[in-house]
C-alpha cells in the first residue's frame, strides 16, 4: 500500500474520493519507509544513523542525542543503542520539523488535503526544506492544484529512481 502512497495521493486529490481516514498517518508512512534501528547503522547515502532515519551525521546530532539522554560518542560509535522512548522522541521533533518545513517550501500547503501534506512531509523529512524546495515544478503543479501533472513530474526525478517504493 505504502509503495504507491505518492502517485495515488496525488490522483487522489483530483477525484476528491478519498476521505482522511484512507490516508496514512505520516509518522507510520515514515516510519514504514524509514525503519526502526535501536543501534547505529549506515544507511544508503553513507552516513550513520539511529532510530526512525535519525542522522548522526547532521550538525544538531550531538545535541538532540544529548536531549534524550544518550551518550553521542557511545551511540556513534555504537556502545550504546536507544530505548523506544528515545527514539520516539528523535522522531517526534523530526516529523515536527519536516512538517515545517513542507509548509515553508509548499505555499498552498494548508489548503491541501491531508495526502498531499502527508507526502510532503514525508518527502522533506527524507530530503530536508532544502531538497524539497527544489523540487520547483512538481511544487508550482501542487500549488496549482495540477495533481496528476505533478505525480508524472516527480516521477521523472532522480530521487524518484533512488528511493524506489518511497517514491
Amino acid at each position: 500500500m505504502f509503495s504507491k502512497i505518492l502517485f495515488v495521493s496525488l490522483l487522489v486529490c483530483v477525484a476528491m474520493s478519498m476521505t482522511a481516514a484512507s490516508c496514512p498517518d505520516v509518522k507510520t508512512l515514515i516510519a514504514n519507509h524509514e525503519g526502526n534501528e535501536e543501534c547505529v547503522y549506515t544507511d544508503t547515502t553513507g552516513h550513520k544513523t539511529i532510530g526512525i532515519g535519525f542522522n548522526l551525521d547532521r550538525p544538531d546530532a550531538p545535541q538532540k542525542i544529548a536531549s534524550v539522554g544518550a551518550d553521542y560518542d557511545a551511540v556513534y560509535s555504537g556502545q550504546q543503542c536507544l530505548t523506544q522512548s528515545q527514539i520516539n522522541s528523535l522522531f517526534q521533533d523530526d516529523v515536527k520539523t519536516a512538517t515545517r518545513g513542507a509548509q515553508g517550501c509548499v505555499s498552498s500547503y494548508k489548503s491541501q488535503c491531508e495526502c498531499i501534506q502527508t507526502v510532503l512531509i514525508d518527502m522533506d523529512f527524507n530530503l530536508g526544506d532544502a531538497g524539497l524546495c527544489e523540487f520547483g515544478t512538481f511544487i508550482d503543479l501542487i500549488n496549482a492544484g495540477q495533481y496528476q501533472e505533478a505525480a508524472q513530474d516527480l516521477k521523472g526525478t532522480l530521487w524518484c529512481s533512488q528511493v524506489g517504493n518511497r517514491c
